[in-house]
């Protein structure tokens, strides 16, 4: 059985499953307290198994990510799947620290290559910087900078990036400057700026969402541009469904503007306000507000009014 679907966390039939340390219906369970200890062991034993190759063990190593635990939920809470998450990787990075430094060392390649052990390696070598940075190391945010710097590859410098994105070090502020000033030239690589940004689980997240639109390298009429801001606080499950309903007011509000220019582009945006049945009645509330004034609002386009009257139904 596979313990998640959609970051798999063990999507193979291998010791964490079969010890059952994390079940399918962790979204479900997701308040009760997991004893934290069995699925430690599970990854300490998966970690430092010989026989397994990096990829398979970067594979197995990556938690279910907050969205696909609240797939789960029948009323989703993203506040507790947050706190219940965090509170697993910090406490799988300060108990196996030592285990993620060495895999981490391990991982370091002289030389960029394409072979599968390459790109497995690489993959590992982020999951590894991940849970040091989970841990509150002193030197792991010095870690991932030097990865972003040093990197001959996306995969490495992506993976840093993301890492620090989702930080409060000065380190973060650091990488967005740099990263800008390399790649500001090179669209798609940009639209993974924006993208990594929107879709942080710092607290300030939204402010820099605002920041993100209003930037000179944003523009509205740009499908993949706007996806990869507004698509992606849309998808950041923590953000979005700030219980203030500010992510929600964004959202609508870029609808509206978009609906103008593109409105194809901007019905397809709609579907995170549809989804309110899936939440507590204080945000259900928000994203139904939310939905009945843009269904209210004058000139709205066929696309857009279809769209939302079907998300209202």
């Amino acid at each position: 059985r596979h313990l998640v679907a959609d970051e798999p966390f063990g999507g193979q039939q291998h010791r964490l499953a079969d010890e059952g340390r994390v079940e399918p219906r962790i979204g479900q369970r997701v308040a009760h307290r997991v004893d934290h200890r069995l699925v430690i062991d599970a990854v300490r034993n998966t970690l430092t198994d010989p026989r397994l190759d990096s990829a398979f063990i970067g594979e197995a190593m990556l938690l279910p990510s907050e969205g696909f635990i609240g797939d789960q939920m029948a009323v989703v809470d993203p506040v507790a799947i947050h706190k219940a998450r965090e509170a697993l990787r910090k406490d799988l990075g300060t108990t196996l620290e030592n285990e993620w430094r060495d895999a981490y060392e391990r991982t370091r390649a002289n030389r960029f290559e394409l072979s599968p052990q390459a790109k497995g390696a690489r993959r590992l070598r982020s999951i590894a910087l991940g849970f040091l940075m989970a841990s509150g190391a002193s030197d792991a945010p010095e870690l991932a900078l030097r990865q972003f710097s040093e990197a001959d590859n996306m995969t490495d410098r992506m993976g840093a990036f993301g890492t620090l994105a989702n930080s409060m070090t000065p380190q973060r502020d650091v990488a967005i400057a740099a990263f800008y000033e390399k790649f500001r030239d090179n669209g798609l690589v940009m639209d993974k700026w924006f993208s990594t940004q929107a879709f942080s689980i710092r607290p300030d997240t939204l402010d820099r969402v605002e920041e993100l639109v209003a930037h000179p390298d944003f523009t509205i009429t740009n499908p993949n541009r706007l996806r990869s801001v507004v698509g992606a606080m849309s998808g950041n499950q923590l953000i979005f469904h700030d219980p203030s309903g500010r992510g929600y007011r964004f959202l609508a509000d870029m609808l509206l503007k978009v609906d103008k220019l593109n409105s194809q582009t901007a019905a397809k945006l709609v579907p995170p306000l549809g989804r309110w049945r899936r939440f507590d009645e204080g945000r259900a509330a928000l994203m139904r507000a939310e939905l009945n004034r843009l269904v209210e609002t004058a000139g709205l386009s066929k696309d857009m009014f279809e769209q939302v009257s079907k998300s209202l139904a």
